[in-house]
């Protein structure tokens, strides 16, 4: 994914952020990506319809977090918008919806490229596994500081 291009800009971090659920904290992350320029308009619609259908939330050791998603159609260009929620928030588990898992931290994937976002899912998944590497990320204070570790630790 080496790319020149930043993929986590700082004006996608939404820093100790609130929401009342789910559906509110996705329509916050959509904005902030679709403001940037890399989502379409349908974005939006088509990641809480996804959610709905398809859970993103994983149940971590100490932390819960989300990797909401949808088809590279409704993608302007590849980004990601990070939140670090003041207070978790209630997401069904990956693979077992009928679980429930507070999440605190949101990773939104906006991928142009279906064979990527594979890949990048994958590099995802063994970041987590560094629980370690995501406390360090939750007690950061500053947007850019977030995007450029984040950037670092993923790619």
């Amino acid at each position: 994914m080496n790319s020149i291009e930043k993929i986590i800009h700082e004006n996608c971090v939404l820093l100790n952020v609130e929401a009342y659920d789910q559906h509110d904290i996705l329509s916050q992350l959509s904005d902030a990506l679709y403001k940037q320029g890399f989502v379409k308009d349908t974005f939006k619609h088509a990641v809480l319809e996804r959610e709905a259908e398809f859970p993103t939330g994983l149940p971590l050791v100490s932390i819960g977090v989300a990797i909401p998603h949808t088809d590279a159609y409704h993608v302007a260009r590849t980004g990601i918008g990070v939140a670090i929620l003041k207070k978790p928030v209630e997401f069904s588990v990956m693979g077992s919806p009928d679980d429930k898992v507070h999440v605190s931290i949101i990773l939104m994937l906006a991928m142009n490229d279906g064979k990527k976002q594979i890949e990048l899912l994958q590099r995802l998944m063994e970041f987590f596994q560094k629980e370690e590497k995501l406390l360090v990320l939750k007690d950061m204070k500053n947007e850019k500081e977030i995007a450029t570790y984040l950037e670092t630790e993923i790619f």
